[in-house]
């Protein structure tokens, strides 16, 4: 955490070095995608222990800028269209994601979920 905040205090002052900077901004945005991952979790209906292994899906997510999803589709299924479905019906019901930090706003983003992971 000490590094993180004199790595931040070297790029204000414009003294970071490049990899400093990278290390910054690949923390935020480390921590958007847990933020956005935490935000779809909260509305996830699926009963996990069902399951003998852990299968992901992914989702493609098209947002505005203020985290309003415009649409959202399926690109990986995980082989179990009970999960898949959960995770997309809280997609649906999500509707707003959190705004992103300022200056990581990405149109699009990928979002991996795995059951054995969203309720732990």
């Amino acid at each position: 955490m000490a590094q993180l905040q004199a790595e931040e205090l070297a790029r204000i002052t414009g003294t970071a070095t490049a990899d400093q900077t990278s290390n910054i901004e690949n923390s935020r945005q480390s921590d958007y995608v847990s933020q956005i991952r935490n935000h779809v979790r909260k509305e996830i209906r699926f009963l996990s222990e069902t399951l003998n292994n852990n299968p992901e899906v992914v989702f493609k997510i098209i947002q505005l800028p203020n985290g309003r999803i415009t649409s959202y589709e399926m690109i990986s299924s995980s082989g179990n269209k009970d999960w898949d479905y959960a995770v997309e019906l809280a997609i649906s019901r999500t509707g707003q994601l959190p705004q992103p930090p300022a200056g990581q706003f990405e149109k699009m983003l990928i979002l991996k979920l795995r059951p054995k992971e969203a309720f732990n």
